[in-house]
């Protein structure tokens, strides 16, 4: 096998090298670094998917692999950094087309092309937004979520996932109170309790599961205003 993970460092003391290293087949990646580390400007994109494609290029070439799986971010990256249909966005997209063109040309002149099934596939969609909801500075009023010496204390607490946001309660002393909070909220699509969270196959351990209407997401921040 030959890997190079995606992965990234987390830890104040860990370094790109050091984890990528680590999480990946070390001869193969010091090989693809020498070859075509200077395609690279870190992890910026699209640089990154420059090296990349490089990469599956040479190992399509040089391998014949039988299974050779590539994450290419560019598109998503842009995407993310300026909005779903900017220029930047439809350029990114262009380059994916040239990019998938230089891996599929590869397995023709490495005599593969006709034993190759091609399967491209999207992790996920964007959606453009125009605004934050912070919804732990409204129970942070409410006095149920606290921060001392750095330290978060909660009896209510919410955790974004981005256009969506679960919210944790230790007890159910406050549930009604939170259930009324929202409903008040229109810039809320859907309130779900947690045997609906249950029913969709959802975090089961969330006492509600709120859903932004169009153009709003969620932050876990404990400062700034609630809504931005």
């Amino acid at each position: 096998d030959y890997n190079i993970a995606e992965i990234f460092p987390n830890r104040f003391w860990s370094t790109q090298i050091m984890v990528s290293l680590h999480g990946s087949s070390p001869l193969f990646l010091i090989d693809m670094e020498r070859k075509f580390g200077q395609l690279r400007k870190g992890i910026n994109q699209p640089e990154l998917d420059i090296f990349l494609t490089a990469s599956v290029v040479d190992t399509i070439k040089t391998k014949r692999p039988t299974l050779l799986l590539a994450h290419l971010v560019d598109m998503d990256s842009m995407r993310h950094a300026h909005g779903v249909h900017s220029a930047e966005a439809k350029a990114a997209l262009k380059r994916h087309d040239k990019r998938l063109a230089e891996i599929i040309q590869a397995t023709k002149e490495a005599g593969i092309y006709e034993n190759t099934v091609f399967a491209i596939l999207g992790d996920h969609y964007q959606i453009n937004v125009t605004h934050a909801i912070r919804l732990n500075i409204l129970f942070a009023e409410k006095g149920w979520v606290t921060v001392e010496d750095k330290k978060i204390n909660w009896e209510v607490y919410a955790k974004s996932c981005d256009g969506s946001c679960y919210i944790y309660t230790k007890n159910t002393k406050y549930n009604q109170e939170i259930e009324l909070l929202l409903q008040d909220m229109s810039e809320l699509e859907q309130i779900l309790t947690s045997d609906e969270i249950a029913h969709r196959g959802a975090d089961t351990g969330a006492t509600f599961m709120v859903e932004g209407k169009s153009g709003y997401y969620f932050m876990d921040d404990l400062y700034g205003p609630l809504y931005e």
